[in-house]
């Protein structure tokens, strides 16, 4: 299972405060930490001439490739891990992130040291560690904007990216990108049609990595990217001996999202063992809006996966099984399917025969009406960045004018009374934006996607990519088995970005590498035409069932309130309004968010 740690980092000095969780070795004059899981130890052993040891210390393997070939060995990295090293010798420190972030890293300066752990709880549990909130980043969450991937939810405590490292020297502190999955300048080498078949032997790579730590389960639902997982885990399972994996199933009882039939057939079909559990069941008598703001209450960000409830105790079913690891489909819907940003790059091209073919391949993949998806197309996703990029390039005044308006109109009266918080918001919303700090009148390569490949790097520095990577890495904790999502795997990500769009969308549908073969796997469940399932109704009918009695039962948003947060003459008016308003999604929402803000920020003040 995950364990945690606590590095003290000195200027020549490496310890483990909290040592359970952490491998920790020194050679001559250099130090090393490890925590988690290198996956490609062999490629070291290779490397460095050593004989095969499965049981070998990753934390002794890398600290020698280290002193070796230097910093140059970061890119090869692949796993979950985080990685601290000081070198005396040379007079600098390092703590790495594995490449897509599966595991967390956090630091907290003490003094001339850093506190390195991939827990925040273990870092304020730290004396020198202040507990204050940081009450910009809340308000930001608030408002769904995460403009700093470095910041946390407190002021103390700092946040190594995904495929970052923080080079610490005399004068410097320096964080940066170690690892690209393609070169940042330059043109694209774009797989050709030959080279994409190799997706099913990278996939199976990606999943047999995982199945290292033994008996697995699969959160299988009916969807394309859990049941390619669970396809795939099966041969892998039978190649390393290992028992077929358990199908662990979650049934919805809402038509709209209830995949019982698909998720019983697909696991009769794999030869998988399944554990249905049913949605009364796995939520309990006082219903998800509840048992979700009590979890939010006892993690270290708040909750941002509603149905983290309900899976927990789906997960406790497997544990109960003798599974000792989970997978999850996670990361297809970023990898596998066609960002609609992709628009601007045609419009930008003038290929409207590419246009419409995007149009028609999301139209028949995603569950939204025509007119939404041809808004999206030809103006949200097409036209309108080409149009500000325009404003910036050739009046950039006037589109930070409009960007700082906007985002100074964006906030609700009854959010950040302060109007020096408020200033501080709309200055953080501009800092964050790239469209301001593009050089003027830069010049694009017309063959160049850059918007479709600009908006796949956002996958990867997002802040709230992170923070849901660290949540899962928390729901591990409380479940006892470590969770995996193959498609989050470095070599994988690194195929897939490569891959063109017309191979993504083949046959005119989404996530066309996977459809294709699982339509003829499983002839009869129609996965060639398959839409990808909207819980977006049956969320919002709960909040509407759910949140007015976790409101009156809250007492309201006391703690925002007296954090400044929110408005505490203002906020009680908005809600009620917004539970009166036709339990429309957005509204629902917006009373969930507060909730959820206010359950946590209880337990932290």
């Amino acid at each position: 299972m995950e364990t945690l740690w606590v590095a003290r980092l000195g200027r020549s000095t490496l310890e483990l405060v909290e040592p359970a969780g952490a491998q920790i070795v020194e050679m001559g004059s250099a130090r090393a930490v490890f925590g988690g899981v290198l996956d490609n130890d062999a490629d070291f052993d290779a490397a460095l001439g050593l004989e095969a040891d499965p049981g070998r210390n990753a934390a002794n393997l890398l600290l020698r490739a280290y002193l070796r070939s230097g910093e140059t060995i970061l890119p090869t990295l692949r796993g979950a891990f985080g990685l601290v090293v000081v070198d005396t010798s040379a007079n600098t420190r390092l703590c790495v992130r594995d490449p897509l972030g599966v595991y967390p890293l956090f630091t907290a300066d003490a003094g001339d040291e850093l506190l390195v752990s991939p827990s925040i709880e273990s870092l304020l549990a730290q004396p020198e560690v202040s507990g204050e909130v940081n009450v910009p980043a809340l308000v930001d969450h608030l408002l769904h904007r995460w403009p700093d991937p470095t910041e946390t939810f407190f002021s103390s405590v700092r946040r190594i990216p995904p495929g970052h490292a923080l080079r610490l020297a005399p004068g410097e502190r320096h964080l940066y990108r170690y690892w690209e999955p393609i070169p940042a300048e330059g043109p694209v080498d774009w797989l050709t049609e030959d080279e994409v078949e190799s997706f099913d032997l990278v996939l199976e790579q990606a999943v047999t990595r995982c199945l290292q730590r033994g008996p697995a389960g699969i959160f299988l639902s009916g969807g394309l990217d859990s049941v390619s997982v669970a396809a795939t885990a099966v041969s892998a399972a039978r190649e390393r001996g290992q028992a077929a994996p358990w199908a662990l199933s979650l049934v919805f009882p809402d038509p709209d999202v209830n995949e019982e039939e698909v998720q019983t057939r697909v696991a009769s079909g794999l030869g998988l063992r399944q554990e249905l559990l049913h949605w009364d069941e796995a939520v309990g008598p006082r219903g998800l809006v509840q048992e979700a703001l009590e979890l939010s209450a006892r993690c270290a960000s708040p909750l941002i996966n509603l149905w983290a409830p309900a899976y927990d105790r789906l997960a406790g079913r497997a544990t109960g099984r003798g599974c000792t690891l989970i997978l999850t489909g996670s990361g297809g819907d970023e990898w596998l399917g066609v960002t609609p940003m992709y628009a601007a790059d045609l419009i930008r091209t003038f290929n409207a025969v590419g246009l419409y073919r995007l149009i028609i391949a999301q139209k028949r993949s995603y569950d939204l009406s025509r007119l939404r998806f041809l808004t999206n197309a030809l103006w949200h996703f097409g036209a309108r960045p080409l149009a500000v990029e325009a404003v910036g390039r050739g009046a950039p005044g006037v589109l930070r004018a409009r960007k700082r308006g906007k985002a100074r109109a964006s906030i609700p009266t009854w959010i950040a009374p302060s109007a020096e918080l408020r200033d501080a918001l709309v200055d953080r919303a501009l800092a964050s934006d790239p469209r301001l700090s593009r050089p003027a009148g830069a010049r694009l390569e017309k063959p160049h996607p850059r918007f479709y490949l600009e908006e796949l790097r956002r996958s990867l520095d997002h802040a709230l990519v992170s923070v849901e990577m660290e949540e899962t890495f928390e729901q591990s904790l409380r479940v006892g088995v470590p969770i995996r999502a193959p498609y989050w795997d470095a070599d994988l990500v690194q195929l897939l970005y490569r891959a063109p769009v017309e191979l993504l969308n083949r046959a005119g549908r989404a996530k066309g590498l996977v459809r294709d073969s699982l339509a003829q796997r499983f002839p009869a469940l129609g996965f060639e035409r398959q839409r990808k399932v909207s819980s977006l109704r049956f969320a919002t009918s709960l909040f509407n069932s759910e949140t007015a009695s976790a409101w009156a039962s809250c007492g309201g948003a006391i703690t925002l309130a007296d954090t400044g947060i929110v408005d505490g003459k203002g906020i009680d008016p908005a809600v009620q309004k917004f539970l009166t308003q036709g339990g429309d999604a957005r509204s629902m929402q917006r009373v969930w968010d507060i909730l959820n803000l206010e359950a946590w920020l209880r337990a932290r003040v």
